[in-house]
């Protein structure tokens, strides 16, 4: 039956070919059969046909007579004959028999159909032309010739009665018992006891000592940063120190008999030196940037005044924490101090800072600049550069340092891009390389810090 079923398929394809047999296409060939519409040729893959569900394929709008699909549910190819869906596949393994019905009536044996003339040979194609050398490929194939009709088939019987029914199966087990119900609600609580006498007072005892007066704080002074090689201008002022530790409390005295009362507290430590004055800058204007930790208070001097105002403390900062080198004499973003913000005000205020060290072994003294970059303006706010490898007279310095302060008009509203970078070049023109290394040397650092 399945032979029947795939000549069929292969018949009504055939038969669908032959009006355009010279117009067709070949996958995996050169060469495609003339009989063919599409010749597909491998050895590594197959035809992959549509594939449905029974009821995808069964919900098809008028399909097309020879309409080949593969049933996912059924697991087999099927086609349409033009009345019916059509299996390609064996049937399945029968289940249980059931009792067996009433004989019906033998229905009426259908007439033989007529055997179809059988299809004339295709004419045989023209040998191809002889080639120079290596003989030219054989000329394709004629074309075969269409299959003759299938003869009428037969009329179907008529259905046999329906058998008895079978007898009605054994009752089921019965189910598992029910879960156990909730348990019932939890009783009221029962009235609380009688509160009882309070106990007599217990005697004062005798005044402590009182406690020694803590010491005072000392506040440590920064070092003086190194000489900007630019215009000499007046740098911007170095931070306020920090205030001095608080004085430790007095230690409580032992309980005595009288009145007892609490230690005074020592006074408090007194306030920092202020830091030193910062290195001299190398903008082109007098400008200078402070901020006082302790009174949230930044002050910019501009020329001959001091504009002071209260800013929110800082608005966000960034300071990279990875060891990073050089040998670049073009700019270039160092590592973890790129900041995106959204500012508030139209005016913010930076301050940036790096400092690290030069390959000890250069030939000759070197300059390390560092700028700060608005990446999003493409624009550069503020720059600085400081002279390594130089000696004052009693020993070579290795060290760098870069500060810088400025204020910058923004949009509110709007994010803003900077990144800190970096370049360093070499008197003697020299490949030596300058390092930021915080993470291995105390002295080098990297940062931004934004005001508003």
């Amino acid at each position: 039956m399945r032979k029947i079923y795939l000549g069929l398929a292969m018949g009504l394809s055939m038969l669908s070919g032959t009006a355009i047999a010279q117009n067709n296409v070949g996958i995996g060939t050169l060469t495609p059969d003339r009989s063919a519409v599409l010749d597909l040729s491998s050895t590594q893959a197959g035809l992959l046909a549509p594939r449905m569900t029974t009821i995808q394929r069964q919900g098809i709008t008028t399909p097309a007579t020879g309409l080949l699909v593969y049933d996912t549910d059924m697991g087999c190819y099927f086609f349409y004959n033009g009345t019916a869906w059509v299996s390609l596949c064996t049937p399945a393994a029968a289940g249980p028999t059931g009792p067996t019905g009433a004989v019906g009536a033998d229905g009426a044996t259908g007439m033989q159909g007529v055997t179809g003339p059988a299809g004339s040979a295709g004419a045989t194609g023209p040998t191809g032309a002889t080639g120079i050398g290596a003989t030219g490929p054989t000329g394709p194939t004629g074309p075969t010739g269409t299959a003759g009709a299938s003869g009428a088939v037969g009329a179907t019987g008529p259905t046999g009665g329906v058998g008895a029914t079978g007898p009605a199966g054994a009752t089921g087990a019965d189910g598992a018992t029910g879960s156990a119900g909730a348990a019932g609600a939890t009783g009221p609580t029962g009235a609380a006891g009688a509160a009882g006498a309070t106990g007599a007072t217990g005697a004062a005892g005798t005044a402590g000592v009182a406690g020694p007066t803590g010491p005072t704080g000392v506040g440590v002074t920064g070092p003086t940063g190194p000489a900007g090689t630019g215009t000499a201008v007046t740098g911007p002022t170095g931070p306020t120190g920090a205030a001095g530790t608080a004085g430790a409390t007095g230690p409580t005295g032992p309980a005595g008999t009288g009145t007892a009362v609490t230690g005074p507290t020592g006074p408090t430590g007194t306030a920092g030196a202020a830091g030193p004055t910062g290195p001299t800058g190398t903008g082109s204007y007098n400008t200078s940037l402070s901020y006082n930790a302790q009174t949230s208070v930044l002050s910019l001097t501009d020329g001959g005044g001091t504009l002071t105002a209260n800013l929110t403390p800082l608005r966000t900062s960034v300071k990279g924490s990875t060891d990073i080198t050089t040998t670049s004499a073009n700019y270039a973003t160092m590592a973890g101090t790129t900041i995106t913000f959204t500012p508030n005000k139209s005016t913010v205020y930076i301050v940036a800072t790096a400092a690290g060290y030069c390959n000890p072994s250069a030939g000759a003294p070197g300059y390390v600049g560092v700028r700060v970059r608005n990446t999003t303006a493409g624009t550069t706010v503020i720059g600085s550069g400081c002279i390594t490898l130089s000696t004052d007279g009693f020993s070579t310095i290795t060290s760098w340092t870069n500060s810088m302060t400025t204020a910058i008009t923004v949009t509110p509203g709007v994010a803003v891009t900077l990144a800190l970078q970096w370049q360093v070049t070499w008197a003697d023109g020299g490949n030596y390389s300058a390092y930021c290394n915080p993470a291995t040397d105390p002295e080098s650092h990297r940062s931004i810090v934004v005001f508003e």
